[in-house]
C-alpha cells in the first residue's frame, strides 16, 4: 500500500468509529408508538357512545368516572379508574410496548388547555401490562411537545425516546413557568427521566453524558424554544421526584390504614397526607383506583374494612408519609 493510501485509510477509521459511536449513544424519539383513539368526550354531545376499543382492553364511561378494563392472563378481569379529561380538552390513548417484554402497554394522556403562556399541561397515565398480563400503574405531570410533525397540538403524544440500541423507552417530563415578561418567554425545565423496565418507570438518575446530551437537544427541539426569549433551565437532578412503583414500605411490615378522612392514618399512628392512586389485588383481579376518582373513598374502606397490609411507593414528601401509590392484597389471594 502506498504512503498516501495508508494515510487516507487511517482518518477514514476513526470517522467510523466515531459514527458508531455517535449512533450507539443518540437519543431519538421512541417510534414502537400506535395512536388509538381519542376517549375524552365518550358519552358526551361530542360523542355519544360511551365504550371504545383500545385493542388490549376497553374504555367506559361510568356516570362521571372512567373505566379501562381488560382480563390477565389467568383470565381474571382487571379495572382501572384514572383521570380523563373532556370539555375543550381531549384525552388520547397510545399504545407500545415501552418496556420490551413483549406486551402492549397503554399510555393515556389528558389534557386541557390553558390561557396565555405554558399553555398545554397534561396528566398521563400508564398501564404498563406486566408478565402475567396484569396492569401497573403509573401517573406523572409533563407539558406536551409542539413540534412532532402533528397538526392538532393535543393530540401530540408526550416526549418518550429511546437510545440507540435500545428497545426500552426513556420517558422525559418536562415543566413550563413564565419566563422575561417583557419578551413574553417561557422557562422549560426537564423534572425527571425515566427508563421503562419490567413493567414499571424507574427514575434514571445516571445516564451517560452523552444521553444527557441528546435528551437536551431533543426537548429543545420539541419545545420549539425561541433563543431570543425562551431558556432551557439547568438540570436540578436532586429535585426530580422518586415516581417509581416498586413497593417501597415507609413503615414495619404488616402496617395497616386504621381510618380513612381527608388524611390516612395507619396502625402506627403515622399520618399520611393527599390522595395516594390505590391498587388491590382480589381474589378475582386487580382494581386500579386513581386518586382522582369518586370510587377512591370506598376502595380504601374496603381495605380498611378488611384490614389488609398495604405498601407504599413514590413517596412524594421525603421522611413523611406522602405516598403516590397504596399497595394492598387480599388475604383470600
Amino acid at each position: 500500500m502506498q504512503r498516501a493510501e495508508r494515510l487516507l485509510v487511517a482518518p477514514l477509521s476513526l470517522v467510523v468509529v466515531w459514527c458508531l459511536f455517535a449512533a450507539d449513544s443518540s437519543i431519538r424519539r421512541f417510534g414502537a408508538i400506535r395512536h388509538i383513539d381519542e376517549i375524552g368526550h365518550l358519552g358526551s354531545d361530542y360523542r355519544t357512545e360511551t365504550s371504545a376499543d383500545l385493542v388490549v382492553a376497553r374504555a367506559n364511561r361510568v356516570d362521571d368516572d372512567f373505566e379501562i378494563s381488560g382480563r390477565d392472563d389467568a383470565g381474571h378481569a382487571w379495572h382501572a379508574w384514572i383521570e380523563v379529561g373532556g370539555g375543550i380538552g381531549e384525552t388520547n390513548v397510545w399504545m407500545g410496548d415501552f418496556d420490551h417484554n413483549s406486551r402492549q402497554d397503554l399510555m393515556v394522556a389528558s389534557s386541557f388547555p390553558r390561557n396565555g403562556r405554558c399553555l398545554y399541561e397534561e396528566t398521563v397515565s400508564f398501564l404498563m401490562i406486566d408478565a402475567l398480563g396484569r396492569p401497573v400503574p403509573w401517573i406523572i405531570d409533563t407539558q406536551i411537545p409542539e413540534d412532532l410533525g402533528v397538526d392538532r397540538i393535543m393530540e401530540k403524544p408526550p416526549l418518550v425516546v429511546q437510545t440507540s440500541g435500545n428497545s426500552r423507552a426513556l420517558f422525559v417530563a418536562t415543566d413550563c413557568e413564565y419566563g422575561d415578561p417583557s419578551l413574553l418567554g417561557e422557562d422549560r425545565s426537564i423534572t425527571g427521566v425515566y427508563e421503562a423496565k419490567d413493567a414499571k418507570w424507574r427514575l434514571l438518575l445516571s445516564p451517560a453524558p452523552s444521553t444527557w446530551a441528546g435528551i437536551i437537544q431533543l426537548v429543545r427541539q420539541s419545545y420549539k424554544l425561541r433563543p431570543d426569549r425562551d431558556r432551557l433551565k439547568h438540570l436540578d437532578v436532586s429535585a426530580w421526584p422518586d415516581l417509581g412503583n416498586d413497593p417501597q414500605i415507609k413503615a414495619p411490615p404488616g402496617t395497616r390504614l386504621a381510618n380513612v378522612s381527608n388524611t390516612l392514618r395507619l396502625s402506627d399512628g403515622e399520618t399520611c397526607y393527599g390522595w395516594p392512586t390505590v391498587i388491590l389485588d382480589r381474589p378475582d383481579g386487580r382494581e386500579i383506583v386513581a386518586s382522582s376518582s369518586n370510587k377512591l373513598p370506598a376502595i380504601l374502606h374496603e381495605i380498611v374494612d378488611q384490614g389488609l397490609p398495604v405498601s407504599f411507593s413514590g413517596q412524594t414528601s421525603p421522611g413523611r408519609c406522602s405516598p403516590a401509590y397504596l399497595w394492598a392484597v387480599s388475604s383470600a389471594r
